[in-house]
């Protein structure tokens, strides 16, 4: 069983802070981790304890608009280290800034269940089929039509 941990920590885009605030306060707690400062959050490594201790912290500071995953890989691992691979986008970099865009989200909801606020799902609207003639009304009207 692996000792160490490595996460992401990913700072929604909506929160007051960022990475280099988080950095410097995770550094001013004193523990036993390395961490690498991101675009999006932060990559630390360390003790699984000491990465249970700095989650319990996270939570402290912003517990609603600062997620964490666990990593596959440390901070620096040259297997997908973009410096050893000739740069690029590092594995994984599209997946998380797709997950980026949501957290806003995902952070408005925990809010509303925290505050027991009732949640209420709306339905799509349903699909209206439009009808030809009010499309080639419309086509008509402004002058659409193609142009030999």
């Amino acid at each position: 069983m692996k000792e160490t941990e490595a996460r992401i920590f990913v700072i929604s885009p909506n929160s007051d802070l960022t990475p280099p605030l988080l950095y410097q306060y995770l550094i001013s707690q004193k523990l036993t981790l390395k961490m690498k400062e991101t675009c999006f959050g932060l990559i630390v490594e360390g003790k699984k304890n000491a990465v249970k201790e700095l989650l319990q912290k996270i939570g402290e500071v912003d517990k609603h608009h600062i997620f964490s995953k666990v990593r596959a890989y440390p901070p620096g691992d040259i297997r997908i280290c973009r410096a050893s691979k000739g740069g690029g986008p590092r594995p994984g970099l599209h997946f998380i800034e797709f997950e980026h865009q949501l957290l806003p989200l995902i952070g408005a909801a925990l809010e509303s269940l925290e505050a027991k606020e009732k949640v209420i799902v709306a339905k799509p609207p349903e699909e209206k089929i439009v009808p030809i003639q009010m499309i080639r009304k419309l086509i008509k009207k402004h002058g659409w039509a193609r142009r030999s």
